[in-house]
């Protein structure tokens, strides 16, 4: 499976899972210079186009990957639903304090630039949300800024206000199938994102088929099996069943097959002879 299908079917994954298929576009930020960083003190989603936001959307989403050698990929996916309200508000706000400054001023995104991380200029916004870095912080919230980076979220994010709290973590591994070459960073990884936001808001998709797992079918509780499946079963495998009230347990189980006479009468002729 090629890198766009495998990013295409989790994308189909998350909208069915937060039942937003048709209302929401998700934000891929699968790309190499958008992905997913580890930072001191939380994580960088990526950097995201959201000048274009707008105050009717029904929620946004926000798809990010992490990769682990040798060869595991995180996929997960934010939803930010309930708290919409904060996130456009820092949005318009990042706007307001940016509106003075020129389309081609100070105000651009060089990850390079050693402060254009807050230097001795001081915290600087751009007048467009064209390009905003969206941090985790340990308190579990999202932080934005449509200029520069921080290297660190061990500040004291304040003023860089209003958060917003997500209301959920999708994740799905790839590949699928448990091995011993699995790195054990991308399950650290999972619990980590959980310790940030709470374990109760991360959820696991199987988006991927494993061929080496168990079917559904054979997942299902006996009770849940239809009695027609199981004869229809039965008699494929060459068996006889006896239904329900024609045997004197009035329960049905397979018949049993008959010695044949053969076998019986080897039988008889060997006690004789004994």
């Amino acid at each position: 499976m090629s890198l766009a299908e495998r990013q295409q079917r989790f994308l189909e994954a998350v909208q069915g899972h937060f039942g937003t298929a048709g209302r929401v576009r998700p934000n891929k930020l699968f790309g190499v210079s958008n992905s997913a960083k580890v930072v001191e003190g939380g994580l960088q989603l990526g950097v995201v186009n959201l000048d274009g936001a707008r105050d009717d959307s029904d929620a946004f989403i926000f798809a990010c990957v992490m990769k682990f050698p040798p060869e595991d990929e995180v996929y997960f996916a934010v939803l930010v639903r309930n708290d919409k309200a904060n996130f456009l508000a820092r949005l318009a706000e990042m706007k307001r304090h940016g509106a003075g400054v020129q389309p081609n001023g100070n105000a651009h995104l060089d990850e390079d630039d050693s402060e254009n991380r807050d230097g001795d200029l001081g915290f600087r916004y751009a007048a467009r949300n064209n390009n905003v870095p969206i941090y985790i912080a340990q308190d579990g919230r999202l932080w934005l800024r449509n200029s520069g980076f921080w290297d660190s979220l061990n500040i004291d994010l304040a003023p860089f206000g209003p958060p917003t709290d997500p209301d959920e973590i999708v994740v799905a591994l790839y590949p699928p199938t448990a091995s011993a070459r699995r790195s054990l960073l991308a399950r650290e990884f999972i619990g980590w994102l959980g310790c940030l936001v709470g374990r109760p808001k991360i959820h696991e998709l199987r988006v991927w088929a494993d061929a080496a797992a168990v079917s559904s079918e054979m997942r299902r509780p006996p009770a849940s099996v239809p009695v027609a499946h199981i004869e229809a079963a039965v008699s494929t495998s060459g068996r006889l069943w006896l239904r329900a009230g024609s045997a004197s347990s009035g329960s049905a189980r397979p018949r049993r097959r008959r010695k044949s006479s053969a076998t019986c009468s080897w039988r008889w002729r060997a006690r004789r002879a004994r």
